[in-house]
């Protein structure tokens, strides 16, 4: 069938013919007026830089809400106009984001078979209400509509933002009961499932691109995929259930290992692990185990604040490491991302800059608990495109490419979803354990300097440090025993070319092999 693809800027949609894909495009909150130029709305405001919304339209009348999206999280609700916004909720900010009036629309009809609504997050804010359903509009008033599609309505909350979670049925708030076979209940088709069911798309899949940290503006492509956002492959990687669970119920994946990367002296020091991490676009900062970050903190020249509970990076350090880089391994696949962009001033609402006084590092250390949750959230996001297969339970992963391409490049996800992108080098390596393995390169390889001569030239020396589970927090990262096979992983997301490239991958895979041994 025929369906039509709604590419908005800010808001001014326009429609192509396409076959079964939907965009609309995702914008960072603000509180000022849009403006309308051509065919996009420019927002010439400052960023704020702690979620995106989308734009979407309830009813007949059409009413506008916007709601945070979130892949970690499959509800979709909105705020009901009666709410009181004093008392118990006196912070909530109901007039910030349009409210729906269920009275007012002559569509709304309540859902009594779903019971009531209820939802809490890890921030510790919640929602309760009613179940119901709608025509909602995706984008604009002109935009593709999801027919009666189901959400809540939520009279009693600690949030100012309604939310569009977009994960998978076994992850919505009523599904209480899961048998061996995998079986989930009770459930209901939420947006991305009655986007496929009344044959929007084809497969119940969707893109995600956020672009870098100071754009306006980022996209959710539901039903393809936008070769133009992302450089060299997409690389595919299972999802994991948690221990206790016969299948995945969120976005969790393995996580391999971090790299902090010296731009100048082309150092490394790499920590390796075996461990589920959540891909989370509803949460601002990323959530590590304490004892993997540490060793990259201290090489940074970070300083842990008891009283904050995050590290601190003292602003005289800036220059000296901020074309540094972190580089996230999941599954073998290497996504880097600049340390500049995982750097919040704490004292300026200004760009990032050496004069701040001192520096949050938003990779926020949490206990070292096989019963944490650990994410990664908009930090990272923002340097990855990430394709979400919600029928195949897998992901595809890689270097998102500042502002996209020139030219969009679409192609449909078809009935068979991404099985047919490459699997990533460790896509088999997905037991959880607790070990350590930190390895830290003193060499200095041949690299080029800005006039194009060579800067360095050194032989690789490394120092390894083992420890278990049991070691103290100041100690290295966490790891598994890993697989022997596709240790020589090769990343078209990775490093920098030539050998410094080269020497990051010997060291990857001597920390697996040093795993391997405890």
């Amino acid at each position: 069938m025929r369906t039509q693809i709604l590419l908005i800027s800010f808001g001014l949609s326009r429609l192509l013919s396409v076959e079964a894909q939907v965009q609309f495009e995702l914008f960072k909150s603000s509180d000022d007026v849009l403006e309308r130029r051509d065919e996009t709305i420019e927002l010439p405001v400052a960023n704020a830089k702690t979620h995106y919304r989308s734009r979407m339209y309830i009813g007949a009348q059409l009413q506008e809400v916007e709601v945070l999206i979130d892949t970690g999280s499959s509800d979709f609700w909105v705020i009901d106009r009666e709410i009181e916004c004093n008392g118990d909720n006196a912070l909530l900010k109901c007039p910030n984001h349009a409210t729906f009036d269920k009275s007012g629309s002559t569509s709304f009809r309540k859902n009594k078979d779903l019971g009531d609504f209820s939802i809490s997050y890890g921030d510790g804010s919640s929602a309760k209400g009613i179940y119901g359903s709608d025509n909602i509009r995706l984008g604009s008033v002109n935009g593709p509509v999801i027919k009666a599609a189901n959400f809540a309505v939520a009279n009693d909350t600690s949030s100012s933002e309604a939310v569009c979670g977009i994960g998978m049925l076994a992850g919505e708030s009523m599904a209480k009961n899961i048998n061996y076979m995998g079986q989930v209940w009770p459930t209901y088709s939420n947006l991305p499932v009655q986007m496929k069911e009344q044959g929007l798309i084809q497969h119940t899949s969707y893109s995600l691109w956020l672009n870098e940290l100071d754009e306006l503006e980022g996209s959710l492509l539901f039903g393809a995929i936008d070769h133009s956002k992302f450089e060299g492959d997409l690389q595919r990687v299972p999802l994991i259930a948690s221990k206790n669970l016969p299948i995945p119920i969120d976005f969790s994946v393995m996580l391999h290992g971090l790299t902090y990367h010296n731009a100048v002296t082309s150092e490394s020091l790499l920590t390796s692990c075996n461990m589920r991490v959540l891909i989370d676009c509803g949460t601002t900062y990323s959530m590590l185990p304490m004892r993997l970050i540490t060793p990259l903190m201290q090489e940074i020249g970070a300083e842990f604040s008891e009283g904050h509970n995050i590290y601190v990076l003292p602003g005289e350090k800036f220059d000296s490491v901020k074309n540094n880089s972190i580089i996230f391994n999941l599954s073998g696949v290497e996504i880097r991302t600049p340390l500049r962009e995982l750097l919040v001033p704490m004292f300026s609402q200004g760009p990032l800059d050496s004069h701040s006084a001192s520096y949050y590092v938003t990779l926020l250390p949490v206990s070292d608990s096989k019963s944490s949750t650990y994410i990664l959230s908009d930090s990272f996001l923002k340097n990855a495109y990430v394709v979400f297969d919600l029928e195949n339970k897998e992901i595809a992963l890689a270097q998102s490419r500042t502002n996209g391409g020139s030219d969009r490049q679409i192609e449909l996800i078809g009935k068979d979803g991404i099985k047919s992108i490459k699997k990533a080098p460790l896509y088999g390596n997905t037991k959880s354990a607790f070990k350590v393995v930190t390895i830290k390169s003193d060499a200095k390889p041949d690299v080029k300097d800005t006039n194009g001569t060579a800067a360095h030239q050194g032989n690789t020396s490394t120092s390894t440090r083992v420890s278990s589970a049991n070691s103290a927090a100041t100690g290295t990262a966490i790891s598994e025993s890993p697989s022997s096979s596709g240790l020589l992983s090769s990343s078209s997301a990775s490093t920098n070319n030539g050998l410094a490239l080269k020497l990051h991958k010997i060291l990857f895979s001597l920390a697996l092999f040093v795993g391997v041994l405890i």
